[in-house]
């Protein structure tokens, strides 16, 4: 710069060298996201999980009971098991992340947000959770066959379509609230269920 500067006949050429490696420079550092950036991130992601956590478990207060003699029962049963294997699965994706079992409101005073891990490596690296996963994966293939043969009032029960099912590059929050709304498939269909005399 000092010397193309210097010379009356480079001193153009290097001003404006000068400016677009300076902009290029500045460019590469708009990529990179600041600490407080991403706390500020991690902590609405984490407000947004544990108000669709309590909307889920509100929701399930509301639950009427199935009889067991019901021809549905056997949805009833599966819809069960899948809701257990997903809190299953949460608890333990929220504990290997933030440390706790269950997050609340007073998570940011605490410390213990959700940050955008790839759930990839918590899977893979735990046997438990490993079973567990493809456990639940097989139980939404069974439960998703038996709701296709399945009609309700002519009406065809939902079908779980999610895209935790390929969690290759899901992050945590992204599966914690792709398991909810796996769980709200399960729950409307149970509706759909019990609302029948």
């Amino acid at each position: 710069f000092f010397n193309g500067i210097r010379n009356p006949d480079l001193k153009l050429n290097t001003i404006v060298s000068s400016v677009l490696i300076l902009a290029g420079c500045g460019l590469f550092l708009t990529l990179v996201r600041t600490p407080t950036g991403s706390r500020k991130m991690f902590v609405e992601l984490t407000r947004d999980y544990i108000a669709n956590e309590e909307l889920l478990q509100y929701e399930k207060g509301f639950q009427l009971p199935i009889n067991n003699s019901s021809k549905f029962s056997q949805n009833y049963n599966d819809g069960k098991r899948i809701d257990q294997l997903c809190e299953e699965l949460k608890k333990f994706i929220v504990k290997t992340e933030t440390g706790v079992e269950k997050l609340d409101m007073d998570f940011e005073s605490k410390e213990t947000w959700l940050g955008d891990t790839r759930i990839l490596s918590y899977i893979e690296e735990d046997q438990t959770a490993s079973a567990k996963w493809r456990d639940l994966k097989n139980a939404i293939k069974d439960y998703n066959k038996l709701n296709e043969q399945t009609s309700i009032d002519g009406e065809k029960p939902f079908q779980i379509t999610s895209l935790i099912l390929n969690f290759k590059d899901c992050k945590t929050t992204e599966a914690l609230n792709s398991l909810i709304q796996i769980q709200h498939f399960v729950l409307q269909n149970e509706r759909i269920i019990a609302s029948l005399k």
